[in-house]
């Protein structure tokens, strides 16, 4: 998952996005942001015009975003992670 479309979710805004490297698996398309459905122009342009279709609506999808990747990303990563560690290793 791209640390910037956490960061950008985090401050909740609004992300346009393809579908590649995780983007998907955090991003709601059409309620947390919005997804082309291939990395070409094509895709993207078709992503970003039902974005703008819906831009009244930017600010309660980024406050939408916002609570979702709170909600996916934990608070303390690295924490999360050791913890994970020890029990792995038994530490």
């Amino acid at each position: 998952i791209p640390l910037v479309l956490v960061e950008a979710m985090l401050c909740g805004r609004i992300c346009i996005v393809t579908d590649v490297g995780g983007n998907a698996e955090i991003i709601k398309d059409g309620n947390t942001g919005f997804i082309a459905s291939s990395a070409s122009v094509a895709a993207l342009a078709r992503a970003m015009e039902r974005a703008w279709e819906k831009r009244p609506l930017w600010e309660d999808i980024g406050k939408k975003a916002a609570v979702e990747i709170r909600r996916i990303i934990p608070a303390d990563p690295v924490g999360v992670f050791s913890d994970e560690l020890k029990v792995i290793y038994g530490r």
